[in-house]
């Protein structure tokens, strides 16, 4: 799936570098395994020569896994470490899972919304919670690459930035009972027009003045 924003790509750059230098040492080792399989086998070396020791060969197989091994750690903490340093500035949205649903709560605005609507070019920090008597939940929006628990009765974080406009899915990553498969919310970047006029339309929304009929009355439009 395409990245969503730069910090995204960097993530990715780090699997594919590391996912092929894997690929290449397991097809190197295979092939080379191959070849003396066949041609040292019994059938064409009835006698086994004395192998004496070699320590430029022997110091080369230890500095060069070592060196890729390390190269990956590199590779992988620099990763690591950007998704873990929360950005002081940041907007903030308070997510959380209960079973079996998200709720998005703007502490600035004083806005609860099913979804999260974010605007483009925003740093948005993410601080997760679960209700104490509820289950673990794993917050994951996969074109940002980001995932991280939401515990019961404790507060998690992550961040991402949202430098392209579109509509992402939000996954539950963790099994968390019957209907785990159901939570399933939305992520909207939008431009900083777009996300004033919704938060108008959502503070409109919340101080809507209550209708008799619309709680008595199954086939008012706004019954509930």
């Amino acid at each position: 799936m395409p990245a969503a924003s730069d910090i995204t790509q960097d993530l990715d750059r780090a699997f594919w570098w590391i996912g092929g230098v894997c690929i290449v040492l397991l097809v190197g080792i295979t092939v080379a395994m191959l070849i003396l399989v066949f041609r040292y086998r019994r059938s064409r070396a009835t006698t086994t020569s004395q192998v004496e020791g070699h320590r430029l060969l022997e110091a080369v197989w230890i500095v060069i896994p070592t060196a890729i091994v390390m190269w990956m750690f590199y590779v992988g903490y620099k990763g690591f470490t950007l998704i873990r340093t929360m950005p002081s500035e940041a907007m903030v949205v308070q997510v959380t899972g209960n079973q079996w649903a998200w709720s998005f709560h703007y502490p600035e605005e004083g806005l609860d919304s099913d979804r999260m609507v974010v605007p483009v070019g925003a740093t948005v920090r993410c601080e997760l919670t679960a209700p104490r008597e509820d289950v673990i939940h794993s917050f994951y929006i996969p074109d940002f690459r980001v995932k991280e628990d939401a515990l019961p009765g404790r507060s998690t974080q992550l961040w991402f930035k949202a430098d392209r406009e579109g509509t992402y899915d939000i996954f539950c990553a963790e099994f968390c009972g019957k209907d785990h498969a159901k939570m399933i919310t939305t992520l909207r970047v939008v431009p900083e027009a777009a996300y004033r006029d919704w938060l108008r339309a959502e503070v409109a929304k919340k101080y809507e003045p209550l209708v008799f009929e619309a709680f008595v009355e199954s086939d008012h439009p706004k019954f509930k």
